[in-house]
């Protein structure tokens, strides 16, 4: 018998059912909240895109060196636009020009959320789409750059001053990024 009590006085608390006002405010609130949080996110996501970019960037000049430096044919990093995206290629000629035919031959670094820029220009924009960049086996300098210190930026499209920038210095061969 009690167990039939406690059954009748369970569903008189059910039969009460509904939101309160309150409850519903803080409910709204609550979606408000994980709402921002998730939009402001992605542009977090687009930082790290760049940094990420820079960073392979940063170790394909690397890769070029070294590779420069153990082979006997010269080996040229070419960083083209093709597409919306933008990629890196490794091999042995000294210029390349992306077409629906090879532009899959590299390797994709930033997709259309951020530019490129080498020497302040637009990669998405130069006639070629592409800069090559080789090393000299005698003294390890950079070739192919126009200026004493070349640099490569790469920056979120819808945040231009944010930037992740690769200096290149050419005599030396040296790279960093700022």
């Amino acid at each position: 018998m009690k167990d039939g009590k406690k059954k009748v006085m369970f569903m008189k608390k059910l039969g009460n059912s509904g939101f309160t006002l309150i409850e519903a405010m803080i409910a709204m609130a609550i979606v408000a909240i994980m709402i921002v949080g998730g939009v402001s996110g992605f542009g977090f996501l687009d930082l790290a895109n760049a940094s990420k970019c820079s960073a392979k960037i940063d170790t394909g000049l690397t890769k070029l060196k070294s590779q420069n430096m153990s082979k006997t044919s010269s080996v040229y990093m070419h960083l083209y636009y093709y597409d919306n995206d933008y990629y890196i290629l490794f091999n042995d000629s000294e210029t390349f020009s992306p077409s629906a035919a090879n532009y899959s031959e590299g390797e994709i670094v930033g997709n259309e959320k951020l530019r490129i820029y080498f020497d302040n220009q637009d990669l998405s924009t130069i006639p070629a789409r592409c800069v090559s960049v080789g090393v000299r086996r005698k003294d390890g300098a950079f070739t192919n750059t126009a200026t004493p210190t070349s640099s490569i930026k790469v920056v979120r499209a819808s945040d231009s001053g944010t930037a992740h920038e690769i200096t290149l210095v050419t005599s030396t061969g040296k790279h960093f990024i700022d």
